[in-house]
């Protein structure tokens, strides 16, 4: 059972998008490793933190629901995304992505990725998107890539609603708004200032 006295985790988003230059995408074939794509990417990541009395154990972060707001501001619910799991940052095999923490003690935090955002001369971010082949197309980093594209974010403004379990503790839940426009820029400043939103918000009221 829960124990009360851990009072779950406190979700905060990270200070800073994460720029790694010379990323590279890959892919296996025949059990080798081709490169696709070598460029700069950012991620966008959750900083997940134990504010309780005891050790949280095998701690994961569930995206359990996508929103996207219409027209009129309005956020409605994203009818083909599949909730599942995000990725913990820094896995050294990102074939075998570590989606339950072991365990994060009082008072220490871990990152979780939420979303990269890379060039748009990526190709692999635009498989199916043609119309949006000069603009930034966002990735959730789920546990698995779902059919359909259903893990990309084309630009738009949408919400992210997060759970935030623990063997030992209550979930909490929280939602963060990403606001893709569109443009591209590799200085960090000027990606989250004009092209990139982000932000811890309320979450939208279910109807």
């Amino acid at each position: 059972m829960p124990d009360d006295t851990i009072r779950a985790m406190a979700l905060s988003w990270s200070a800073a998008l994460l720029l790694v230059p010379n990323a590279t995408v890959i892919e296996y074939v025949g059990g080798n490793i081709r490169p696709l794509w070598i460029g700069p990417i950012f991620y966008l990541r959750l900083w997940i933190e134990n504010h309780g009395a005891g050790r949280a154990e095998q701690v994961q972060v569930f995206a359990s629901k996508l929103y996207k707001k219409d027209v009129n501001g309005r956020p409605f619910p994203v009818a083909d995304f599949e909730p599942m799991n995000l990725r913990w940052s820094n896995a050294r095999d990102l074939n075998n992505p570590e989606i339950f923490a072991l365990g994060i003690s009082p008072g220490f935090g871990k990152h979780c990725d939420l979303c990269s955002i890379s060039d748009p001369a990526n190709p692999t971010d635009h498989p199916n998107f043609p119309n949006y082949t000069n603009q930034c197309v966002g990735t959730l980093q789920l546990e698995v890539v779902p059919s359909g594209d259903r893990n990309r974010l084309r630009p738009d403004d949408y919400i992210v609603e997060v759970r935030v379990g623990a063997a030992n503790a209550r979930p909490v839940t929280a939602c963060v708004r990403i606001n893709i426009k569109g443009p591209w820029s590799s200085e960090p400043a000027t990606m989250f200032r004009e092209h990139l939103g982000v932000e811890i918000v309320q979450c939208p009221v279910k109807t």
